[in-house]
């Protein structure tokens, strides 16, 4: 199998390349490294990342399992970082981060809700007497005596 000479020079320029590219690559690492405060002989390299049980190609350290499975279980049903959740109830909360409300001011605010919602559906009941009026007299004038 003899090679041109054309050939040989494609296959040395193509190591060349290769042999670059390795050596951009170790000195990528090797800024990275540093940058991260490791050095290539202190690098751990046994692997004690462990999987994550949402979704099995998720890989963290241990520590950060729990904070991540919260967040991927929000990716899996849909939510992202810009969706906010009230933060969930806890037993250790203190009582003065609690808002307590009286019977009173409950009854109130309960009220105004109430008030407010019958205004509205009373402001609809009126549009739709307006409108079935309105039709009426439009379509059969003819039948109504004034």
């Amino acid at each position: 199998m003899d090679l041109s000479t054309e050939e040989l020079l494609n296959r040395k320029e193509t190591l060349k390349q290769f042999d670059n590219y390795i050596e951009d690559t170790e000195n990528t690492l090797k800024c990275f490294v540093e940058k991260v405060g490791w050095t290539l002989d202190k690098t751990p390299i046994k692997d004690n990342l462990v999987k994550c049980p949402i979704n099995s190609e998720h890989r963290m350290s241990p520590s950060k399992l729990e904070v991540h499975c919260q967040k991927c279980i929000l990716k899996k049903n849909g939510y992202d970082s810009s969706h906010s959740f009230y933060p969930s109830y806890n037993l250790s909360t203190l009582l003065s981060q609690t808002v307590t409300i009286d019977e009173i001011t409950q009854m109130h605010i309960l009220k105004t809700a109430y008030d407010e919602s019958n205004s509205t559906l009373n402001m609809i009941k009126e549009c739709l007497v307006q409108d079935i009026l309105q039709y009426f007299i439009v379509h059969y004038k003819k039948y109504i005596l004034f």
